[in-house]
């Protein structure tokens, strides 16, 4: 997979978000994860897990990307199809088989 993200980026279809959306991200899934279970997120594992897991959860959450539209389509022309019944095939462009 990271040898894809690091293609795309190659590429400019995909840009690291700034840092401060970044933590941002980290902070409402720590809050959205807190919501869901107040009184303690991962009360069945071992606090030791706990802790891994959560911190893979916030690590997961800083791993956001940025997709510019204009190069992705040039990178994967099919998104532009109507076949795809995705956001995608409604984004202007050359003609569409």
């Amino acid at each position: 997979m990271q040898e894809v993200i690091d293609w795309l980026v190659l590429a400019g279809a995909l840009r690291p978000l700034p840092e401060s959306q970044r933590a941002e991200l980290v902070r409402a899934g720590e809050a959205q994860r807190v919501a869901r279970d107040p009184e303690g997120r991962f009360r069945s594992l071992e606090p030791e897990h706990a802790a891994a897991f959560e911190a893979f959860r916030r690590e997961e959450d800083r791993d956001s990307w940025e997709v510019i539209p204009d190069v992705m389509v040039e990178v994967y022309p099919e998104l532009r199809t109507t076949k795809t019944k995705t956001a995608w095939g409604d984004l202007p462009g050359p003609e569409r088989p």
